[in-house]
């Protein structure tokens, strides 16, 4: 990119001297493109996972990294062309950050669920001896009831943090234009993973600001524009939207209802073995949630850390 340089970020006129090296975000866009491609190809099993879940995240804090570097590199004035170019940095990645906070509250309510499948595991068995079929068919009523408060729109309506479009520019300044792109990637990448964990919602996707930037955003934009398609078919799949969508939540479920049959017809030798699956997923569950919590956290991190950085940048004076 050719931007104004030698000045800090800075409160101040913008400078029409200067245009943008199309070069730079047609390889900043391109080096995304086989993240995106390793997340649909993730998506051909028409399931959605938590380790899904964490690459997603990887790629945002990926986009995040290019649109901090774009600040480090290049000193631009903080008008530029009539738009506040730190208030668009900051307005989104304070998104990014409510963002992190929801997916946080979503696996602390899988974590509960999954502290009472331990607890309903021991008690299934009864130190060992198959319990009676009474309190087994109790717990398992717990379980089906505990499922349904983790993931649905009952639960979390008032988290929505998508229920305004984003705005869209005129401008035909390529600064001004890769700004929109970058926000408008990490917007969607962010809704695909709000609708993992939380509830669906409808996910649009703008070609034409990618179009804006350079033609050459084209592979980028086909390539993004699949991978928001192959979600939303995984998603038109799935029967009960009121119910979590993750697969090591469904292998969960069924296992629950697999020992909800074998209690009704009395096969305790069956009961036993559904019991250990039903422990065995909920293992699996409690290591991907580990490991989809920690790259959240690393995300946030980075944004805050971002955040200061460029606040460092601006020329108080």
């Amino acid at each position: 990119m050719v931007f104004h340089t030698g000045f800090p970020l800075c409160r101040g006129k913008s400078s029409s001297s200067s245009s943008m090296n199309i070069n730079e975000p047609v390889k900043l866009f391109s080096s995304l493109i086989s993240d995106i491609e390793r997340l649909k190809t993730s998506l051909a099993g028409d399931s959605i996972t938590l380790k899904w879940c964490s690459e997603a995240i990887n790629l945002l804090r990926k986009m995040h990294s290019h649109f901090l570097l774009f600040f480090e590199k290049y000193h631009l004035p903080v008008l530029w062309y009539g738009t506040d170019i730190l208030e668009e940095y900051m307005k989104e990645t304070l998104d990014l950050l409510d963002l992190c906070n929801s997916l946080k509250s979503a696996i602390s309510g899988m974590q509960r669920y999954r502290l009472m499948i331990e607890f309903a595991a021991g008690k299934l068995r009864n130190g060992g001896n198959i319990s009676d079929a009474t309190t087994k068919i109790t717990e398992i009523e717990r379980l089906v009831s505990e499922s349904k408060k983790i993931y649905g729109v009952e639960k979390w309506k008032d988290m929505n943090l998508f229920k305004t479009e984003m705005p869209k520019t005129k401008s035909k300044d390529s600064t001004i234009c890769f700004i929109y792109a970058i926000k408008s990637s990490m917007r969607l990448v962010g809704m695909l993973l709000f609708s993992a964990l939380l509830y669906p919602i409808s996910i649009t996707m703008d070609k034409e600001v990618y179009r804006r930037v350079s033609p050459q955003l084209k592979s980028f934009s086909v390539s993004i524009g699949k991978l928001v398609g192959c979600f939303l078919k995984v998603l038109e799949g799935v029967k009960d939207k009121s119910m979590p969508i993750l697969v090591e939540n469904k292998v969960i479920e069924k296992a629950v209802l697999d020992i909800k049959a074998q209690v009704l017809k009395g096969k305790a030798v069956d009961q036993e073995k559904l019991i250990n699956l039903l422990k065995q997923s909920s293992l699996v569950l409690k290591e991907r949630m580990e490991m989809f919590e920690s790259v959240v956290d690393e995300l946030f991190e980075e944004v805050v850390n971002g955040r200061n950085k460029v606040l460092a940048m601006v020329d108080v004076n």
